[in-house]
C-alpha cells in the first residue's frame, strides 16, 4: 500500500510538472481545421500550408503537392463550401481539385472531393502524395526542457512497481505506450 501511495505521489508530481511545462511553454500559433459535409473552416496564424493540408489527408482526401510549396498561411475562414475555402487558402499556388461521384442511400448522386493537386505552373511532375507524419513533435521550453506533448518518460527500477503503475494509470486514464525493461524506462501517454 505504501508503494501505491509513493507511485501516486510521483505521478501527481510528474503530471503537475508536465502541466506547468505546457503552461510555461511559448504559446503555439492559433490553428484549427473543421471539415464536414464538404464544407471547410480554417483558423490559422502563420501555420505551414502542408500542416493544414494534413488535416484534410486525415479526413480521407488525397493531397499531392510539390514538396517545395509550403508557405506560412494566416486565415480565418468560416465554414463554407470546400472549393471556396481552398480557393482562399491556395490563392498563391496553382492547383487542381478532383471530384468523385457518390451515390448515397437516396440514390441521388453527389460530388465528393477526392484529391487536391498543388504545383508550380509547369511542374506537376514534382508533386508527391502528402503523407501524415508518424513522429511526435518534441518541443523545448524556454528553460531548455524537452518534452513530447501529452507524454511522460518514467524510470521504473523493477517489474513489481510496473504492475502497480499500470493499475494507477487506469485511474488517471493514461496509457502505457512502451517499456524498456533493460533500462527500466516507461513511456506514458496522458
Amino acid at each position: 500500500m505504501h508503494l501505491q501511495k509513493l507511485i501516486t505521489l510521483f505521478l501527481s508530481s510528474a503530471i503537475s510538472l508536465l502541466v506547468f511545462s505546457f503552461l510555461s511553454a511559448p504559446k503555439a500559433d492559433a490553428f484549427s481545421v473543421n471539415f464536414k459535409d464538404e464544407t471547410l473552416a480554417v483558423t490559422a496564424d502563420n501555420v505551414a500550408l502542408q500542416t493544414i493540408l494534413l488535416e484534410l489527408v486525415a479526413q480521407g482526401i488525397t493531397v499531392k503537392i510539390d514538396p517545395a510549396i509550403n508557405p506560412p498561411v494566416s486565415a480565418n475562414i468560416a465554414q463554407q463550401p470546400i472549393e471556396q475555402a481552398l480557393k482562399s487558402l491556395l490563392k498563391s499556388t496553382s492547383y487542381s481539385l478532383l471530384w468523385e461521384s457518390t451515390l448515397p442511400h437516396s440514390y441521388t448522386p453527389s460530388l465528393r472531393l477526392a484529391e487536391i493537386q498543388i504545383f508550380k505552373t509547369g511542374g506537376k511532375e514534382r508533386m508527391q502524395t502528402l503523407q501524415p507524419q508518424k513522429k511526435e513533435t518534441i518541443t523545448k521550453t524556454a528553460d531548455g526542457i524537452f518534452y513530447v506533448k501529452g507524454e511522460i518518460l518514467v524510470y521504473i527500477p523493477s517489474e513489481n512497481i510496473l504492475a502497480e503503475l499500470q493499475k494507477i494509470l487506469k485511474e488517471y486514464n493514461a496509457t502505457l505506450i512502451e517499456t524498456n525493461e533493460l533500462h527500466g524506462l516507461v513511456r506514458i501517454r496522458l
